[in-house]
């Protein structure tokens, strides 16, 4: 079965509509993702097609040719959308973007950037995740390593089998079923194991092409007998495999164990109508002109898509709006079909480029020189803009808390109507800044740790449990500093505090690992997480040199599904941990965790609502969701356990603000950025005076 297939064209209309109309309404068609791997089944259909003719007609591949004829389609377009991402990139997304973006743009430019997302474990289904504009590539690397390796491998085992006198057919058939085997195998063990990295693995895809070739060898018997004839029972399989593509797209979501054994049922659908073939009323219905169309224009509209997708909403200063959507949708089709018209089959077709194939290969290596050389200056410039924003923000910070800007950051809330600007976004401090604003006093990463080491000390026998002196030792006070990742984001102003006053500093920090008593937490936090608890309450309560404590953790709004017991349980377990700390002659801080957001990353959302007033804040109602530790205090009574409130800090009457005093609040969906929390210096010091230090 070869020459110009409808029904193949029918697929890739379907396959690239799934994949746009998932990503412009994800809650609408939640496993539309699968058409990128319909696009596979495809590839490896066609390819192996192509490539067994080749070796029936002149007993081996011509390799140079193939990989020249590959480079001659996907090239071109593939490029051209690179570099206008780029540049617009730099012209309308937040400079934060800057580096990640042309970090991906040069590995595109390669075929590798699967490998850098799967390397970096990049959620693809992540709802607070920062996509890169071109993190679709991933599937076109992928391609092309299939490109690459399966060509080379079905010459090898032909030539072994002419050359040892065995049966090429079989040895073929063997081949590509141990791929599919062995891959598929893999695809299973990888997405259970580490399913963020399997998204992107080509080996844990690997299956879906070598199935697609394994019916390309096989099918050409399957027509020989009576199925070639039976219109009426392939028109059935068309249906059936339509069927099995769209009900994947329906009911698959992110959080199905994607790829692994569930991608059989779309690409089983994809290999169900390709085998049925063009002979039914079926496919004579998918060839109409529309389908075919959308068939033709597919590649290049899958490539400009998201690019517009992700950049569009910085350019308007707001989020997509359902018109916007639309004219999304319809605008990635006009750009395929222009791009495919003017570039892809221009360069495809030209004999001077086709003639020569050392010409195709020089083309290929100076256009991925270009553009890796262009997304390393981009990158660059990225760098040098993000220090030039953290040295702007340490200055301001110091003239805020020396007292020369009563209206940036935290105070301004205090000064009310004297800054009436507060809640706009200080340019120099916007969502490029925002997001990127760890901090650095404590010596914060990003992956929430501390990388100088060497200051600490297991805690409880283990290594992942650590006792961390900040700064030297000083004075009679230490300041013992316990909780999450909420907590570590509060590390730079109460650091800051004590350096003031000649207090050492102890950390006990665990990511995702509230400070109460042991018992309530079961699914969804780290297995250790209790362990630590325990430790730390020990470790505080019997170490004679620390005296004054300060906790805090992501709490607000916890559902109460996540614990084994009621709320009382866990108001309960909180008062009995402090007044354990209280009973040892502690003094006890708790700062009450900071007002829920949006859900989403603040600074994106800011970043497409810059054009508005206020962005994204919330009612006060919402925001203020309740809070075991408030109600942790009042159980304790305790003089030696007070509650620290900061809400007023982000909060009027009504709502409560994510743009404060110039500066947005946040840095993600809900840690504080480091420079907003160091505005909170006067009103914690404010808290340590009133506890008696």
């Amino acid at each position: 079965m070869s020459g110009f297939r409808p029904e193949i064209q029918a697929l890739r209309a379907l396959a690239v509509m799934a994949v746009v109309i998932f990503h412009l309404w994800p809650q609408g068609l939640t496993g539309g993702y699968v058409g990128v791997d319909v696009f596979f089944g495809i590839s490896g259909y066609l390819i192996t097609a192509h490539l067994l003719r080749e070796v029936e007609a002149q007993g081996a591949v011509d390799l140079r040719a193939f990989w020249a004829r590959r480079i001659r389609r996907l090239l071109p377009a593939a490029a051209l959308v690179l570099a206008v991402t780029l540049a617009a990139t730099l012209l309308f997304s937040p400079s934060r973007l800057w580096t990640e973006t042309a970090k991906q743009i040069g590995a595109s430019a390669i075929g590798a950037e699967n490998w850098v997302l799967a390397a970096g474990a990049v959620d693809y289904f992540g709802q607070n995740n920062v996509p890169s504009a071109v993190q679709h590539y991933w599937s076109l690397s992928l391609e092309e390593q299939f490109y690459v390796v399966w060509p080379i491998l079905l010459s090898v085992v032909a030539l072994i089998a002419v050359r040892t006198g065995l049966n090429r057919h079989r040895a073929l058939v063997m081949t590509m079923s141990a791929a599919v085997a062995l891959s598929l195998a893999w695809s299973v063990y990888s997405t259970a194991t580490s399913p963020a990295a399997a998204y992107f693995s080509t080996f844990a895809h690997g299956w879906e092409f070598a199935l697609g070739g394994l019916v390309a060898l096989v099918l050409p018997h399957l027509m020989a007998g009576r199925w070639g004839a039976a219109a009426r029972a392939r028109g059935a399989v068309t249906v059936a495999g339509l069927a099995a593509i769209i009900v994947s797209a329906v009911i698959f979501t992110g959080a199905s164990p994607f790829p692994g054994w569930i991608a059989l049922l779309p690409i089983a659908g994809t290999m169900a109508v390709i085998a049925a073939g063009s002979g039914s009323a079926v496919a004579r219905v998918l060839a109409v002109r529309p389908v075919q169309f959308v068939g033709d224009v597919s590649y290049s509209t899958y490539l400009w898509h998201w690019p517009i997708i992700v950049i569009l909403p910085h350019a308007l200063g707001h989020e997509l709006g359902t018109v916007s959507k639309l004219g999304v949708l319809v605008a990635s089709v006009a750009l395929g079909w222009l791009t495919k018209v003017l570039v892809e089959d221009p360069v495809r077709k030209a004999p001077s480029i086709v003639r020569r194939k050392l010409l195709t290969y020089g083309l290929a290596v100076v256009t991925a020189s270009v553009l890796v050389g262009a997304s390393t200056l981009a990158w660059q410039a990225g760098m040098a803009r993000a220090a030039q924003d953290q040295a702007a923000a340490a200055s301001a910070i110091e003239a805020a808390l020396d007292g020369g800007n009563p209206c940036f950051g935290a105070a301004a809330m205090a000064a009310g109507d004297d800054c009436r600007t507060q809640h706009d976004v200080d340019p120099r401090f916007g969502p490029d800044f925002a997001a990127d604003d760890w901090g650095s006093i404590a010596g914060v990463t990003k992956d929430g740790t501390l990388p100088d080491k060497s200051a600490c000390t297991p805690l409880a026998g283990n290594d992942g449990f650590l006792d961390c002196r900040l700064g030297a030792a000083a004075g009679t006070t230490t300041l013992a500093i316990v909780g999450d990742s909420h907590a570590l984001a509060m590390t730079e102003p109460l650091v800051r505090i004590a350096q003031a006053n000649g207090w050492s500093v102890r950390a006990f920090l665990f990511n995702s690992c509230t400070p109460s008593l042991p018992m309530q937490y079961e699914g969804g936090v780290k297995a250790d997480c209790n362990a630590w608890r325990a430790a730390v309450a020990d470790r505080v309560e019997d170490d004679p040199d620390i005296n004054l404590v300060v906790t805090t953790g992501f709490t607000r709004g916890e559902p109460e599904a996540a614990f084994s017991g009621t709320r009382d349980d866990l108001v309960g377990d909180y008062a009995d941990l402090w007044t354990r700390w209280a009973d040892a002659g502690k003094r006890v801080l708790v700062l009450e965790d900071v007002p829920l957001t949006t859900g989403e990353s603040v600074p994106e959302c800011v970043a497409a609502h810059l054009a508005e007033d206020d962005p994204c804040a919330v009612p006060r109602a919402t925001a203020l969701a309740w809070d075991p530790v408030v109600d942790a205090v009042d159980a304790a009574d305790d003089p030696a356990i007070s509650l620290v409130d900061t809400t007023d800090a982000f909060c009027d009457a009504t709502t409560c603000h994510a743009v404060i005093g110039g500066l947005i609040a946040y840095r993600d969906p809900h840690h504080l950025s480091a420079t907003f929390a160091l505005t909170l210096v006067p009103r914690l010091e404010a808290a340590f005076r009133a506890a008696g230090y």
